[in-house]
């Protein structure tokens, strides 16, 4: 509700300008924007971004998988869930370089986030694992390779 995705194609290291007219925008309250909205920016050349390939491995089909990959003192880059199988494979393309970690729950309520516990009900918290990935380097493909059955 917060993210606004452009569709077209843009060149590499290209200037672009987005203008938003007085209520083309909407808020989670229904009030139209005001005033014209402007943002510039410049786009980068693929050269500057890496590649990423995660390869789960010795998972427990029977359980719930909730993936974050984090940048490094950033929002989450990617999140992910996946179920039912025993190995899983996700690209993730054209990634700032940097240094990345996994944040991998054992989802076991199945709903796509990590879950405190509660003292009332004795439930402990959904375990966590967090994985250091290599630092990715522009203009590089970085695979991982990672063991579930180790971690939980």
């Amino acid at each position: 509700q917060r993210t606004l995705k452009i569709t077209r194609s843009l060149r590499e290291q290209a200037i672009y300008r987005l203008e938003l007219r007085p209520g083309a925008v909407t808020d989670f309250w229904g009030q139209s924007s005001l005033d014209t909205l402007l943002k510039t920016w410049t786009t980068s050349d693929r050269k500057s971004f890496g590649n990423l390939t995660l390869r789960f491995n010795n998972a427990d089909s029977t359980k719930h998988y909730h993936v974050r990959v984090l940048l490094k003192d950033k929002p989450p880059v990617a999140t992910f869930n996946y179920a039912g199988a025993s190995s899983y494979t996700d690209e993730l393309k054209l990634l700032p370089s940097g240094d990345y970690l996994l944040e991998i729950i054992d989802d076991r309520n199945a709903n796509g986030r990590w879950d405190a516990g509660r003292y009332d009900t004795k439930q402990q918290p959904e375990p966590v694992s967090i994985k250091t990935l290599e630092t990715l380097r522009a203009n590089w493909d970085l695979e991982a390779d990672i063991d579930l059955g180790s971690l939980f």
